[in-house]
């Protein structure tokens, strides 16, 4: 019995109207969640782009002082 139900829930979900329905249902609380996280990405984006720009002035810096020497 199990199987028939859970056959028959994928066959229903395999419908091109369920599909559509499902993705208009679940549009606007994707897109909410997006937009609460949206400024959070950008800070993330920044600081790692701070570090790698950090990184490449340590190393040339190291290798300035290696070369010194």
């Amino acid at each position: 019995m199990k199987e028939t139900f859970m056959q028959q829930c994928l066959e229903i979900l395999k419908r091109d109207e369920v599909k559509k329905e499902l993705i208009m249902i679940t549009s606007p609380f994707f897109q909410l969640i997006l937009n609460e996280i949206y400024p959070y990405i950008r800070i993330i984006v920044l600081l790692i782009v701070f570090i790698f720009l950090l990184l490449i002035i340590i190393i040339t810096l190291l290798l300035f002082i290696l070369r010194n020497n």
